[in-house]
Order: C-alpha cells, then structure tokens, then sequence
C-alpha cells in the first residue's frame, strides 16, 4: 500500500510538471512530449492570422471603434481649422482711406438703410475683399468707422477720408478694392494712422468747389442762354461779395434745424475765392473755391445761392449782414450739382505725427495726379452733362423771383424750433410790456395811496390844532377869572 501511495504521488507530480511545460510551449511555439504524446504549437495559423490582420510584429492592433473615432477626430479636426479661417478675428489696425467719388445716383455719403450710398457700397467692398468681418459691416461702430466729411445727395468729392480699423492682410489692397467698387467711387491711398486718430475730429480744415455756368450771375433782365460770357466788372463785383462771408458769423440762416442762438451755428470761414471763367462744350463756366474749419448742412450751397441772388439783383448786399442776426432771412439754396468736396486739411496731426518717423502724413500732394484724372474722366463730366441736358441750373434761375430775402413772419415759418424760438421771444416781449405797465400802474396807486394819507393827516393835524386851540382858550380863561378874584381879595 505505502508503494502504490508513492507511485500516485510521483505520477501527479510529473503530469503537472508537462502541463506547466505544455502551456509555456504554446506560447513559445515549440513541441514538447507529455509521457507518449507531442504538443506542438501551430504557429502557422497563428502568421495567418498576422498576414489577415495586416499588422507588424511588435505592434499593437487597434479595434475598429478606436479607428473610427480616429478618422472622425481627424474629419472634425479638419473642419475646425477651415471654419476657423473663416471667421477667426483679424488683426486690424487703424487706418484712413482717401476717396474720390462722383455723387450721381447715390444719397448723399452717410449709410442709409435700403438706399445707394457711398459708405454702404465702400462697406459691402471691405466686406467682399476680406479685410472686416460681416460683424463690421452689420455695425460699423464695431470697427471705429467715422466719415471726415458728410456730403448731401448728389454731391461728389475729389478728396474726401473714413478712418477705420480693418486688417491688413490682403497683399495690394488698393488695386482688390477698386476692382470691387464701382468706377464712380475710388480708393485713392490706405494709410496707417495713430490708435486714437478720428478722420472727423483730428481735421481742421475743408475745402470745397462750387462749378457753375456763368450766366448764373447774369443780370435778371437779361435772357440766360449758354452763349453767355461774363464781363470783368461782373467776377470783381462776385469777389468782393464773397469775401463778405469770411470770419466768424451766425450762419443759422444758411442751414436748417438750428436756433439762432445755438452756438453750432457759428462757424468760422477761412477764405473764399472765385477763380477766372473758362469755356467747356460751349458754355462758360466759373469756379468758386471756400475753406473753412467746417460747415453745416446746405451751408456753402446758401452762400452761394444768396450771392447769386445779390449779383442778378435780386437783393441788396445788406441781406447778408441782416442774416447773421437773430431773425429767420428768407435764403435760396443754389443746385447741389456743381457741389463737390477738394480736400480735407489734417495740419495739427501732420505737425505732431507726420514727422516722427512711424506714421505717414495725411495729404493729397502725392496722389494729386490721380485725382485730378478722377475729376476729369468723372466728376466734371457728370456736372457739365446735368447742366445741359437737366438744365438744373437755368430752372433754378426761376425760383429766386420767389423768394423775398426778408424777416420770415412767425405763422409762415415751417421749423418748428424757428416757431419756437419767434414764439418765445414774441411771449417775452408781451411779458416785459406787461411787466412796465403793471409797474406803472402800482406806482400810480401808490402815488393816489400816498396822497390821501398825506390828506388824511392834514386833516387829522387840522382838528388836533383847533382842540389844542381850544384848551388853549379855556386855560387862559380860567387865569384871568383867578386874577380877578385874588385883586378883589386884595382890595378888600
């Protein structure tokens, strides 16, 4: 029995030591002998398997899940950085552009919604060149975007400035723009300016033109006609009115919507000029030129028309002086065709920033050429064909009989703030008229007041002196009975 026991022992453990040596063979992929029987590991099925799955010995394989998450990250990856480019925020620095644009067909410079202007058709360019963001052209305030000069409907600019931040990213801006824009509006010069720069508040000066044929100011008797040439005598007598309205004044008569005594109706002009006549397609045409620190609206287009007005006849010179008071002047206002913007002056910014060695100077010198091709091939054509196909200014000539260049009654007058302001001082005269005569009138009573008490205390003195007389009497009655009795007293 002991034998048989150790026997079965032995056998155990020799079977499990050939299990131990039959696993690790597998892994190993030799043969091994348990007792009679071979163990052999099939390495071939396990390099078919490597040749199915494609993968290297030595790496690791990946599941399908993990493949397709990988591709899906590389796909969304790849849509991040497109839409990224896309709307990602530029980098924008603060710029100025100088326009020239005819004023034909569009509304005036200021954005207007559902109307054609200059700055909604410049805005929609940017857009479409890349250099803001659709963010931008929905609000411009978003970018700093500020007009130096507000031009009214139909008038042009040779030489008008938008500041604003934008990038500048696009390699020749100023050739991608214009070919964008239409070839009425042009982008002359992009100029980096300071942080802080304002294209409205840093300029201190404007100078604008005023182009018209010059049977404007041909005498009202006379038939206007185009074969009209202007006299020597006639230009001099212009100039010496126009000069009438440099200096500082109270121009509230030459704009509308302001109180005369509102302190934005001052205005400060620097100099007014008018050039000699020259001849274009047949008709003679003259030049006047006026700088100013800045101007309202219809301001130079009422200084015109009133110098017309004077030159015809139609008015005496001292209308002028007349309008720069407090009363509402009956003023014509000149066609806005022959209205165009010259050039901007930015000489505080040149003087303190043109010259430090970082920013450029904001003038028109060097771009001058350009402008002047501008004026030519779109601006004064545009002027020379209104005048002799709409014959704008000969219909015009028309109305100034019309006008009586004289104080404007109060129910007459359309503004209401004029309304207002005539009311108010109608209201305070009463107030002052009445105020005097209630104070003459209260001085009169107390005039009548004072005199009868002056009488009453006559009176009064009157009947205190006859009593006080009175006592008098009686009191020298009763001494001389007593002087009397004492003599009689004596006597006896």
């Amino acid at each position: 029995m002991l034998l048989k026991q150790v026997h079965w022992r032995l056998l155990v453990t020799e079977c499990s030591r050939h299990l131990i040596r039959a696993t690790r063979s597998k892994m190993s992929g030799v043969v091994v002998t348990i007792g009679d029987t071979k163990v052999e590991k099939m390495a071939e099925d396990s390099e078919k398997k490597i040749e199915d799955t494609g993968e290297v010995k030595g790496e690791k394989r990946k599941l399908e899940s993990e493949e397709v998450a990988t591709s899906f990250k590389r796909e969304k990856t790849e849509q991040i950085t497109e839409t990224d480019t896309e709307t990602a925020p530029l980098k924008k620095k603060k710029v100025a552009l100088l326009l020239s644009y005819s004023g034909k067909g569009f509304f005036g410079l200021q954005k207007q919604k559902d109307l054609p202007t200059i700055e909604g058709t410049l805005i929609k360019a940017l857009l479409d060149v890349g250099v803001i963001t659709k963010e931008d052209g929905e609000t411009p305030q978003k970018m700093w975007f500020q007009r130096a000069a507000r031009t009214d409907k139909g008038v042009s600019a040779a030489g008008n400035m938008v500041s604003l931040k934008m990038s500048l990213h696009v390699e020749n801006f100023i050739e991608e723009i214009n070919k964008v824009l239409p070839e009425q509006i042009k982008v002359q010069a992009c100029i980096r300016t300071t942080k802080g720069f304002d294209s409205k508040n840093f300029c201190d000066g404007r100078t604008y033109s005023y182009l018209t044929p010059t049977f404007a100011f041909a005498p009202r008797t006379l038939a206007v006609t185009e074969g009209y040439r202007i006299p020597n005598d006639t230009v001099q007598r212009i100039r010496e009115i126009i000069k009438r309205f440099e200096g500082t004044h109270n121009f509230h008569n030459f704009t509308s919507g302001l109180k005369p005594t509102e302190a934005r109706a001052k205005r400060y002009i620097i100099d007014f000029q008018c050039g000699d006549p020259f001849v274009r397609d047949d008709i003679e045409f003259v030049q006047l030129t006026v700088r100013g620190q800045s101007f309202m609206l219809h301001h130079i287009r009422k200084m015109i028309g009133l110098t017309m007005a004077i030159v015809r006849g139609h008015c005496d010179e001292e209308v002028i002086d007349k309008s720069y008071s407090l009363v509402k002047i009956d003023v014509p206002r000149a066609p806005g065709s022959g209205l165009m913007l010259e050039e901007l002056h930015y000489t505080g910014y040149n003087k303190r920033y043109g010259s430090d060695g970082l920013h450029q100077k904001l003038s028109w010198s060097d771009h001058r050429e350009a402008i002047d091709k501008f004026k030519e091939e779109h601006i004064y054509p545009e002027m020379i064909r209104s005048e002799k196909e709409e014959l704008s200014m000969k219909i015009w000539l028309g109305t100034l009989e019309h006008h009586d260049y004289d104080e404007i009654p109060p129910e007459k007058l359309l503004n209401w703030k004029y309304k207002d302001f005539q009311n108010e001082e109608l209201s305070k005269k009463e107030k002052s008229a009445s105020t005097s005569e209630n104070q003459e009138t209260t001085e009169e009573k107390d005039i009548k007041i004072s005199s009868n008490e002056i009488g009453k205390e006559d009176e009064s003195n009157k009947e205190e002196r006859k009593l006080a007389d009175k006592d008098m009497e009686e009191k020298s009655g009763d001494t001389t009975v007593n002087n009397k009795d004492k003599n009689k007293m004596e006597v006896s």
